[in-house]
């Protein structure tokens, strides 16, 4: 189970079956919520959790 709030684009690459590149695109294209903090893009749980779901975005 994910324990953190937030989590590194390689981090997810460990958690969902994406690549770091499809992981980008979707951020892109507004499909997965994530916020950039300094010069990392970090990932919420909640929206790792629900990949495939519309309430990911």
């Amino acid at each position: 189970m994910l324990k953190r709030p937030f989590y590194t684009v390689d981090e997810s690459t460990q958690i969902i079956p994406f690549k770091k590149s499809t992981i980008f695109e979707m951020i892109r294209k507004g499909e997965l919520r994530s916020v950039k903090v300094g010069g990392k893009r970090l990932i919420p749980r909640e929206a790792l959790l629900n990949i495939g779901n519309d309430k990911a975005a």
